[in-house]
């Protein structure tokens, strides 16, 4: 097990029943689906973006009307 602390996470990706959580220092996947994560994330730090990704508002660099890049 490692610690990942919230203000680490850019992303979080959908694969299946998993979820890939992306920081700077590299990826890691969990055992749960990303709606399950997602509740337990917190709402004013962390939007959903798309079925699949859930994004760290406080890293997002750039938006556009098909691309959010973090």
């Amino acid at each position: 097990y490692e610690r990942i602390f919230t203000r680490d996470i850019l992303f979080a990706k959908a694969s299946g029943s998993y979820t890939l959580i992306q920081t700077e220092s590299g990826s890691f996947l969990l055992s749960t689906n990303l709606g399950k994560l997602s509740e337990k994330l917190t709402p004013a730090t962390f939007l959903r973006v798309h079925k699949s990704y859930v994004v760290n508002i406080h890293r997002i660099e750039s938006l556009s009307s098909t691309a959010v890049i973090v």
